[in-house]
């Protein structure tokens, strides 16, 4: 709806938009990024899991190079830093991470004004969402307006200021958004009743080993 795909049965949305003339639609200045879209890097969705396992079978594959020309680089460093490690690499050998990396510079080679992404940390691990993480205050300081779409508190990245909560397609509350580390439970007040474990029917040493927690 924000990008003007669908139209509203009633309301309207007002824009803010740097529009260079009256006839730009939404769509050209608002993009979205969902885990389905990494298919749409290469147009191979059908194919894309059974060469995923596959490493050899990289003929019909591009390499990353293959999707970007060198305008596409040309004053835009977040999009430098994004692709450069990965321009060698075929795109049915990248990672869930790096697929959202090439993604995310495709995306950004349009110059979007606002970015929409839909659950921008499924599907990564603790690292690449890391990456991600340290990434999107890159964004924000290149003038571009992020909106997430998250099903979970715990997957609301840092940088939110604003906080829009939706029920069965309504708006239940908004408000401003600040990150509270102080509402984690701190390690040492946490109680744990060992009666409750059943206890072990043979000998061992180590249960388990966990170190260097935070």
């Amino acid at each position: 709806v924000l990008r003007g795909k669908y139209n509203m049965k009633s309301g309207e949305i007002s824009y803010n938009l740097s529009l260079k003339n009256k006839d730009d639609r939404p769509s050209k200045h608002i993009k979205a990024i969902s885990f389905n879209s990494v298919y749409a890097v290469a147009n191979f969705r059908d194919t894309y899991y059974q060469q995923r396992f596959n490493h050899t079978e990289t003929d019909f594959s591009p390499k990353v190079s293959d999707l970007f020309s060198l305008n596409d680089f040309d004053g835009n460093e977040i999009v430098t830093q994004l692709l450069q490690p990965l321009m060698d690499k075929y795109v049915v050998q990248l990672s869930s991470g790096e697929l959202r990396k090439v993604l995310i510079a495709r995306v950004l080679t349009e110059k979007p004004q606002v970015l929409i992404f839909d659950n921008p940390f499924i599907g990564l691990d603790i690292a690449s969402r890391e990456l991600m993480e340290n990434l999107l205050p890159k964004l924000i300081q290149d003038g571009i307006h992020l909106i997430f779409a998250v099903s979970s508190f715990a997957d609301i990245p840092r940088c939110t200021t604003h906080l829009l909560k939706m029920g069965k397609g309504y708006i239940e509350n908004q408000e401003e958004y600040q990150i509270r580390y102080d509402e984690f439970m701190p390690m040492n007040s946490v109680k744990i009743d060992w009666s409750r474990f059943p206890v072990a029917t043979t000998e061992c040493d180590v249960v388990a080993q966990m170190r260097d927690l935070t």
